[in-house]
Parts: structure tokens; sequence; C-alpha cells
């Protein structure tokens, strides 16, 4: 005997199950890439690469700090003090290293800050557009924490 639970409305429980199951299997893959936007994944990044210097609020507070000749930067301040304009361009090679703006600039580098862009390339295995990727999403992290 086959029987088939319906609901007063004639559905049967496998086509409400079945239904249920599919708008799970739909809406869970946004809640992933919800969870795993780019401004999550660029406050990981900061997180686990910046914020040992220049703290977990990016004041240039975090533990080694104190251990450095020169201060880390107030990453909270870059805003204000350039005429009130984020310094987009000049944060993303901060991170990632370009030899002209190490010539400018050799307080950052290898002497006093790592160039992360070598390492954030190497650990995307070698993929350029992924590396670029992470260092605008941390580009983008640090704008959010300006005041």
């Amino acid at each position: 005997m086959n029987k088939t639970w319906k609901n007063d409305k004639g559905l049967s429980i496998q086509k409400i199950l079945c239904g249920t199951v599919l708008s799970f299997a739909l809406i869970m893959p946004g809640a992933v890439i919800a969870e795993k936007n780019p401004s999550d994944r660029g406050k990981e990044d900061f997180y686990n690469y910046c914020a040992v210097c220049h703290g977990i609020s990016g004041k240039g507070d975090g533990p080694v700090s104190k251990h450095l000749k020169i201060p880390p930067a107030n990453l909270t301040a870059l805003t204000a003090t350039n005429n009130g304009t984020f310094p987009q361009q000049h944060v993303m090679n901060a991170i990632q290293g370009n030899r002209h703006y190490d010539r400018q600039f050799r307080t950052h580098g290898p002497k006093e800050m790592p160039i992360w862009g070598n390492v954030f390339y190497e650990d995307s295995h070698n993929r350029n557009l992924v590396a670029k990727s992470r260092i605008k999403n941390v580009v983008r992290y640090i704008e959010s924490l300006q005041k």
C-alpha cells in the first residue's frame, strides 16, 4: 500500500521536502559568498599580516611596534593627513612593493616593513590576480579604518 502524506492543499510531503532542500541549496551558496566578502577577506589578511605592527585598530600599536626603530604608521589617520582623501595608490604601493615607491620611501620595505606583495603572490599559489585582489581588499579594509 503506497500512502502519500498530503497537507490540506493536496501537496505531498515529498514535494514539500524537495522544495525545502532545493531552497536551501539555492540560498546557501549566497550565504557562503556573503560570509567571505572582500571586506572580510581584507580584514583577515590585515589581522594576519599587518596587525602585529600596526595593531588590530590600525593605530600603530601592535605588539611588535615598541621594538621597532621607526614606529608603524597610524593607519586610521591616513585620510586626515592627506587633505581628506584616502591615499589609495600610496597604500597599495606600500603593501605590494614597487621599486619606484621603495626608492622614494625607504622606511617601508625590506629594512623596516615587509613588502607583502610577494608574500601574497606566493601564498596565492603564484596567481597574480588573486594576490592583487587580496592587496586591494586590505587597502579597502584600511580605508574603512579612517577616522
